[in-house]
């Protein structure tokens, strides 16, 4: 028998939820993010889950929320160093060399 508790939700968009469940199945404990779809908006109370998610064991539980943290940086220090060549563009300068995508 599989038991879910609902965390949280947010929308995507007007026809998207992500929501995050607890879910017991075979006396394992996961956690699940997927994405809930409204395939009618006219019937708001239609929603569907689709198979885009991911659900794991609740041991990956702290090895994910890093893994989130990492990107959540990533991007964090991105933007900070966009910031800084727009500054640096805007004084008239050019920088010498074009930042670097990850995998370049």
């Amino acid at each position: 028998m599989e038991n879910q508790k609902l965390i949280d939700q947010f929308h995507k968009r007007s026809t998207e939820l992500v929501e995050v469940h607890i879910t017991e199945f075979r006396n394992q404990e996961y956690v699940d993010v997927r994405i809930w779809t409204l395939p009618n908006p006219a019937d708001s109370k239609d929603w569907q889950p689709t198979k885009k998610g991911v659900c794991i064991n609740i041991d990956l539980l702290p090895r994910l929320i890093a893994a989130l943290q990492k990107a959540e940086k990533h991007l964090a220090q991105g933007h900070e160093s966009d910031a800084k060549e727009r500054s640096v563009a805007d004084e008239g300068d050019t920088p010498n060399e074009q930042p670097r995508r990850a995998g370049e």
